[in-house]
């Protein structure tokens, strides 16, 4: 596993966000997402470009951090929860490691040092075909507690399903250790 820093974002991070979130949606969502939508992402978009970040960046109630090593590789968003995550105490909005980090533990590692400290019951929500991702959580103790839609592309809804983490990363593997 590559050794890691998980440093606090700031809005002067804008930028880099915006551009870390446009490649990793690219590569991600690829085979997931109309090649259209992928192509029009860009630092205008009300979405994921620049200004919407700064926004993200300075609302106080949320926890942004970049992941680095040697060179930003990834970030993750904790947020406020909201109606599509009904008695969540915490949202993991956005957790994504570029590809090239992926495998070898470091994703394991990442996910414990962003999860770990978060309240009980958090959330999150995962494309329905992101099978990969939901195979992590799955993993990690996470389990389905609704479906929705939040994303449409020219009214064509993009399902998500959403966990719900009750234990930490760790609490999970003793359990599952313990009951086989």
């Amino acid at each position: 596993m590559a050794a890691f820093n998980l440093r606090q974002a700031g809005p002067e991070d804008a930028a880099l966000l915006s551009r870390l979130k446009i490649a990793i949606y690219r590569l991600t969502y690829r085979d997931l997402l109309p090649s259209d939508l992928l192509a029009g992402l860009g630092p205008d978009d009300p979405h994921v470009g620049v200004d919407a970040w700064r926004t993200r960046l300075l609302d106080p109630e949320n926890d942004i951090r970049v992941v680095e090593m040697g060179e930003p590789a990834g970030y993750c968003a904790v947020v406020r929860p909201t109606w599509e995550f009904p008695g969540a105490k915490a949202v993991l909005d956005q957790l994504y490691l570029a590809p090239a980090w992926q495998g070898g533990g470091t994703a394991d590692a990442f996910w414990r040092a962003v999860t770990d400290p978060l309240p009980r019951p958090f959330a999150l929500s995962a494309f329905e075909g992101n099978y990969r991702a939901r195979r992590f959580y799955e993993a990690r103790g996470g389990r389905i507690t609704d479906r929705i839609a939040l994303l449409h592309h020219r009214q064509q809804p993009f399902p998500e399903v959403v966990y719900t983490f009750d234990r930490t990363a760790s609490e999970y593997q003793s359990l599952r250790r313990t009951i086989r």
